[in-house]
């Protein structure tokens, strides 16, 4: 019996850390507006850095397109890697000091391609400028930009 509650919590914890670690690999997610809807690139960027070989790079943008805001991107490739999120935040983070005042948009939706999160208000840039792919798990930068 104690076996099987060894296996059990190890189990557990190989679920728990392993986080998202089979990214879709190809997205191809595009923005259609109505024809009477006007599509606004408010913001750009392009992804650079990467630590220790993880990489992500891509053309970033928030857009308009009717009412809503978006995040885009696109020609995007990553690693994949488990526990990767997208985040505005304030700084950009390193493996030493990860970014403090940030908001997750949740996990990487795909490895390669074009996808879009859809933002719930326009952001506010002028604080949180930079766009980062993060793995949480290991405290390790894929990919920053700042939004311009």
């Amino acid at each position: 019996m104690k076996v099987f509650y060894t296996l059990l919590f190890i189990t557990s914890l190989l679920v728990v850390s392993c986080k998202k670690e089979n990214i879709p690999a190809y997205g191809n997610e595009v923005i259609v507006p109505p024809a009477d809807t006007q599509r606004l690139v408010l913001y750009t960027g392009v992804l650079t850095g990467g630590e220790f070989g993880d990489k992500a790079t891509g053309d970033v943008s928030i857009e308009k397109v009717g009412s809503k805001y978006y995040l885009v991107f696109k020609n995007f490739t990553s690693y994949n890697r488990p526990d990767l999120h997208v985040y505005f935040s304030k700084t950009i983070g390193n493996n030493a000091m990860p970014p403090v005042d940030y908001i997750d948009l949740g996990f990487l939706k795909y490895r390669t391609g074009a996808f879009n999160y859809e933002l719930a208000t326009k952001p506010d840039i002028d604080t949180f400028k930079y766009v980062i792919i993060w793995c949480a798990q290991y405290r390790i930068q894929f990919g920053y930009t700042e939004l311009k």
